[in-house]
């Protein structure tokens, strides 16, 4: 097959006159064609992630209704990355900025996204400012070194150190990780908060949480690790690991604590009862109940990956996400029930984000004096 008829083949498909054999040969060559080498041109093509989102949005549209959810985002992803954006490289039918323009969020003050930024809250209740600026340094603490490098705050601790508790608090439009002393790693999203000691003793690994953490607990079976979560679903939930990957999400604007295992055993005990949580497994739990449902692992941990990942999601939940990495504050009257699709990186700017969820509904978006207003 030709890069022409390859194109030509991608074009039907959109269109939605694609039979299902040519479906199939179309998602059987996408591989075989490099079709993002052509330079991006903004003013004949429209700015580039927009144009992606776009796209993104027209694939997943056009996907049988009887596919799966998660299949029809795979599918449009895989066609909008593999494809290089090149329906609209393709010479014969260039794409002007026209529909793009009329869709454009009125823009006052932009945004810029969230970075690596938090607050270490040291025993004696001094604080130092963590962010690019401050790598590098080191503090000891009672026979424990804390070290500021690129992969985030490290502490290293003798047996024989003292124990004592510090803690890292992430401000709204900020993200950062911490190594433990027994190496378990944990990635801290916007507006979070971490208390742990910096020494573990034999058998004790206990620490406390509040709004989002990925966690990658170093395996220890003597040693059982605890994360006691802080939410106003429940007066205190404790999830207890042997060695595991795990994201917990207990935002106190969240209507649901959602609890998902990557890897490993997990168990949770919390007033509203105790469960066993599988790999591939998401607790979700309420002011009433507990319930354990299948996880969208990829959607889960998109924020770790540094990218919104919006599977079948209402648009009050993606603007409270925004409203945390952006650090604004939404503004609303109504919120259509609507719910959106696709993947957009965490690191551009508010506007094209919101030009993005412009572009696949009838709501609208204007940034000023760090609010959004949606109308």
């Amino acid at each position: 097959m030709t890069r022409e008829e390859f194109l030509r083949l991608y074009e039907k498909y959109l269109s939605g006159e694609c039979s299902e054999e040519e479906q199939q040969k179309l998602f059987m060559y996408e591989d075989d064609f490099e079709l993002n080498l052509k330079p991006w041109n903004d003013p004949l093509m429209g700015e580039k992630e927009v144009v992606k989102w776009k796209i993104f949005q027209g694939i997943a549209a056009k996907i049988p209704s009887k596919s799966s959810t998660i299949w029809k985002i795979a599918v449009a992803a895989v066609l909008v990355i593999g494809l290089g954006l090149s329906l609209f490289l393709y010479e014969k039918q260039p794409v002007t900025t026209d529909v793009l323009a009329t869709n454009a969020a009125t823009v006052v003050n932009d945004v810029l996204p969230g970075s690596d930024k938090a607050i270490l809250i040291l025993a004696d209740g001094s604080t130092v400012s963590l962010d690019s600026s401050s790598k590098g340094f080191q503090i000891d603490q009672l026979a424990t070194k804390i070290v500021n490098n690129e992969g985030g705050l490290v502490y290293e601790s003798s047996e024989d150190a003292a124990v004592v508790y510090n803690a890292v608090s992430t401000p709204k439009g900020g993200q950062y990780r911490v190594t433990l002393s027994d190496g378990t790693k944990v990635w801290l999203n916007a507006g979070s908060y971490l208390r742990y000691p910096t020494n573990f003793k034999k058998g004790e690994r206990e620490v406390e949480l509040k709004g989002e953490g990925y966690f990658e607990v170093k395996s220890d079976v003597t040693s059982p690790f605890i994360v006691n979560v802080q939410s106003e679903h429940t007066n205190h939930t404790s999830v207890v690991v042997t060695g595991t990957r795990f994201n917990i999400n207990a935002y106190e604007n969240e209507q649901v604590q959602a609890i998902t295992l990557l890897e490993g055993k997990l168990s949770v005990n919390s007033d509203k009862g105790n469960s066993i949580v599988q790999p591939g497994q998401m607790l979700r739990v309420t002011n009433s109940n507990m319930k354990i449902i299948k996880a969208d692992i990829d959607e889960v941990v998109a924020w770790i990956e540094n990218r919104f990942q919006f599977n079948d999601e209402k648009l009050t939940s993606i603007l409270r996400q925004i409203e945390r990495w952006y650090d604004v504050e939404v503004v609303y009257d109504n919120i259509p029930d609507q719910r959106y699709f696709g993947i957009i990186s965490r690191d551009v700017p508010l506007s094209q984000v919101i030009k993005m969820l412009e572009l696949s509904s009838n709501v609208k978006f204007e940034i000023k004096d760090k609010k959004l207003l949606v109308n």
